[in-house]
């Protein structure tokens, strides 16, 4: 599926222009710190450290008491290789053209430096570790080797299951019955939607990148003179949620809460809204309406599992540091490349411009930072990439979308940006596009094409912070409605160059 906007050539021109701005690059390594750069795949907020009591989280929690948590971290986009490409290009997705997961942003920015490439420049030794990218996304320049994708292997007789075949040869699930022929999942073979494996961490795939990941750090630290920039990418608690049985025993079924808000939000357009076809292209998921309540209890166990899974693998991470005598010259960053609907607004995946879909964890931890600080400005996944060049004493790239977060962690009260933009297409033409201010949500749905808006969406956090009711056609919010409208016409040159088209 096609989901690009038709951007007139003198636009797309001048957006592209910015990002080829060329880099300054430093040569001076002396004492530069090394980089942890930690991808987590489909990672909401639930976690302990973000105030969710039911997440068992204990690593990631030490992890943020040891620098700055950042509360309130907004994607571009909410699925896997826009967000991702955003990131690590520090563009917007209008910029990249990017916005489905197979299209590569070198194709409409060649020369566009990418974070860890720059970091290489600057005489970083760059590698990567499992999904730092998006499968078929990868890009060779961005490392100084090739990156690895499967970790590694532990040697075992016993019959691999609980993940899916995909064209890029993903782990094998036993009981594979669905393959969609049609759609933007077409050709790819889903198992089960969920699993408990009776096996140790490192025989799954996850486990594997971590004793890869720590033999790596191992083979880093001998060489003290070349800082490194070490990406290690983790696919849970992305689909298919599979984790390793223990995990699963942290979260009895009796015990766990599911959304209080699984309803759609009153006066909502329904283009605002998706079916979960991700999950429905699962064995043995009802393939249209509302699923069944001890489904959802097992989905629900298995997000969580995943994610006390995960946290466990960043706990080996952060120990090998320690051993490794790195952790007190290494920033670590943690980051989840979107949210993740869990039965709220009866959506069960991301794909969406709500609050539970664009928001997702950031900390960054440097070693001589201030310390289990909450920041609760609103910032941007494209900050990521001035806010790492800036605490490793890197020149910041004057093309960049995004800016530093490094006054934020210099003092949580400060605030660098009173805005968030996200966006997500509905088919080719149409896009919804979206502003966070401190207090609101606002949305607007358009047809590119035909120019014309198909439906708006307003949200009050300050009342309403589950989003459930539209308030855009509230007489009592004309005048918020009108300079929120203001604020993304003003806004769409730089955060939606597509959608001048309709302007």
């Amino acid at each position: 599926m096609n989901l690009r906007p038709r951007l007139p050539a003198a636009l797309f021109g001048a957006a592209l222009a910015l990002s080829l701005t060329p880099a300054t690059v430093s040569a001076d390594t002396t004492q530069r710190p090394n980089i942890l750069f930690i991808a987590v795949d489909d990672l909401r907020v639930n976690l302990g450290c973000y105030g969710d009591a039911q997440a068992i989280t204990p690593n990631i929690d030490a992890l943020a008491q040891t620098g700055t948590l950042f509360d309130r971290a907004y994607c571009q986009q909410a699925i896997c290789s826009p967000s991702r490409s955003s990131l690590l290009t520090g563009q917007r997705p209008d910029t990249i053209q990017v916005y489905d997961l197979h299209t590569h942003f070198r194709k409409a920015a060649p020369d566009t430096v990418t974070l860890p490439e720059y970091f290489k420049q600057n005489g970083y030794r760059t590698q990567g570790i499992g999904k730092i990218y998006h499968w078929g996304v990868d890009d060779p320049q961005s490392w100084s080797v090739p990156i690895s994708l499967v970790g590694d292997r532990v040697k075992t007789d016993r019959p691999r299951s609980g993940s899916y075949v995909t064209p890029h040869g993903i782990e094998v699930n036993e009981a594979v019955k669905a393959k969609p022929k049609t759609g933007p999942y077409a050709g790819y073979q889903w198992g089960l939607a969920y699993e408990s494996q009776d096996i140790p961490d490192e025989e799954h795939g996850d486990g594997a990148l971590t004793v890869a990941a720590v033999r790596t750090l191992g083979e880093l630290a001998k060489n003290k003179d070349e800082p490194f920039f070490l990406a290690v990418g983790y696919l849970k608690p992305h689909l298919p949620f599979v984790a390793p049985s223990k995990y699963w025993d942290m979260y009895p079924p009796e015990d766990m809460d599911l959304s209080d808000f699984t309803d759609a939000p009153a006066g909502i357009p329904r283009i605002a809204l998706t079916k979960s076809n991700e999950l429905r292209t699962y064995a043995e998921i009802p393939k249209d309406g509302p699923l069944p309540l001890e489904l959802q209890i097992n989905l629900l166990r298995g997000y969580y599992a995943c994610t006390s899974f995960i946290d466990a693998q960043v706990g080996l991470l952060i120990d090998a540091l320690k051993k490794n005598g790195q952790w007190d010259n290494t920033i670590v960053i943690l980051w989840g490349d979107h949210g993740f609907h869990l039965g709220d607004k009866t959506i069960w995946g991301k794909h969406t411009n709500f609050e539970e879909a664009v928001r997702a964890p950031l900390i960054i931890r440097t070693p001589d930072g201030t310390q289990g600080q909450v920041a609760e400005g609103l910032c941007e996944f494209v900050d990521v990439y001035p806010t790492l060049c800036a605490l490793a004493g890197l020149d910041i790239p004057g093309n960049l979308a995004g800016v530093s977060l490094q006054p934020v962690m210099d003092d949580p009260a400060e605030t660098v940006k009173a805005y968030a933009f996200s966006q997500y297409p509905r088919g080719p033409n149409i896009w919804g596009y979206t502003v966070r201010t401190d207090r609101y949500r606002y949305t607007v749905w358009e047809h590119l094409r035909d120019q014309i808006r198909i439906g708006v969406e307003l949200y009050d956090h300050t009342t309403d912070p589950a989003e459930t009711v539209n308030l855009a056609h509230n007489r009592d919010y004309a005048d918020t409605v009108k300079e929120l409208d203001q604020i993304l016409d003003e806004q769409t040159p730089t955060a939606f160059p597509a959608r001048q088209i309709i302007h």
